[in-house]
């Protein structure tokens, strides 16, 4: 998925480069449970979908502040990866969301 957002870099950043925030904002994500964000943490992601409630840990993989955020899921391959731009007086956000062998 690709947009433009009419945002600026640093708020659009303070979302989705926090996943603390994701409850707020993305709606399969229903808590979060982790103390750090950085390279190598894993945190604790309850997810809503269909209308049963899943837990899985994330794991993330890189973190480049106001660039770059990508985490995986050991247990079922999913994984997400974003990356942001400041262009055109807002933020270009290019993510890429899938399943891998885990």
């Amino acid at each position: 998925m690709q947009a433009h957002l009419d945002a600026p870099l640093d708020e659009v950043w303070a979302l989705v480069g926090n996943p603390a925030t994701y409850p707020d904002w993305w709606p399969v994500a229903v808590e979060i449970r982790g103390d750090t964000f950085e390279v190598g943490d894993v945190y604790h992601q309850v997810v809503g979908i269909a209308g049963r409630q899943l837990e899985y840990n994330r794991i993330i993989d890189r973190r480049d502040e106001l660039k770059e955020l990508r985490w995986h899921c050991p247990t079922t391959g999913g994984y997400q990866h974003w990356l942001l731009s400041d262009v055109q007086g807002g933020t270009f956000v290019d993510m890429e969301m899938g399943i891998k062998d885990p």
